[in-house]
């Protein structure tokens, strides 16, 4: 039994490894590709990236330590590996129950972060301003709700130039008196009308089975490696135990 969980202990542990790293990769990947979202993420509207990127490091050190614990056959590494993925588990276990009780809470306040950003637009940091135009652009979307959101942000009758379809108009003049277009017919046609936020809510609302999959397996990979990481542990005290006895024979 002391060779198997320990083999497995292994095995598992090798593949949460090779997991971290390929979500380091990925994270890094997307992170370079972004890099245009720079400002954005920086001011905590874009964050995804980052925290996976933060998990994957974090998945990457468990699995190592935990191959390195097993490899070893050392009891003492076992318990603080065991410990350490307990203490994980812990506080993804507390983390997922408060964003389920306040996921309202929750949405409201990314939802305030992303106007407070919004707010910025056009003041005295251009690299923000560029941020939200492209993210507008590539996301099809406009303002933080719709694209109303822009008449009381600019205090205008226009929009920004993320906004643009590129379909109807000129890039110099397709933003601007937005009110002026038929909101049935051509306002489509020359902006984007649903919010930045709206579209992301509904984004990560059609990749919610596959983010609940992930979690679910992550979990379980998790109890298996305190499992086997605190019987493995024993077995090698006992092991140790009984060939100092042993020896004092």
């Amino acid at each position: 039994m002391g060779c198997v969980s320990n083999c497995i202990l292994v095995l598992v542990n090798l593949l949460v490894l090779l997991m971290g790293l390929a979500v380091i990769a990925l994270s890094s990947v997307v992170l370079h590709t972004t890099k245009d979202y720079n400002r954005l993420i920086m001011e905590g509207v874009l964050m995804l990236p980052m925290w996976t990127l933060i998990g994957g490091i974090c998945l990457t050190m468990v699995g190592f330590f935990g191959c390195c614990g097993a490899i070893r056959k050392s009891a003492c590494m076992l318990r603080l590996y065991g410990a350490l993925v307990l203490v994980f588990f812990g506080m993804e276990l507390v983390c997922g129950i408060l964003l389920l009780v306040n996921r309202d809470h929750v949405v409201e306040v990314l939802e305030d972060r992303m106007m407070k950003t919004f707010m910025k637009y056009n003041e005295s940091d251009q690299a923000l301003t560029d941020s939200i135009d492209i993210a507008q652009h590539d996301l099809e979307c406009c303002g933080v709700n719709s694209y109303q959101d822009w008449f009381i942000l600019l205090n205008s009758n226009d929009v920004t130039p993320g906004c643009c379809t590129g379909q109807l108009a000129s890039a110099d003049t397709c933003y601007k008196n937005i009110n002026e277009l038929n909101p049935e017919t051509e306002l489509p046609l020359q902006i984007y009308k649903k919010g930045c936020f709206s579209t992301m809510v509904e984004d990560l609302g059609e990749i919610s089975t596959v983010l609940g999959i992930m979690c679910i397996v992550l979990v379980s990979m998790q109890l298996l490696c305190i499992i086997f990481a605190f019987v493995t542990a024993s077995k090698v005290a006992r092991r140790k135990e009984y060939n100092n006895i042993q020896l004092m024979r």
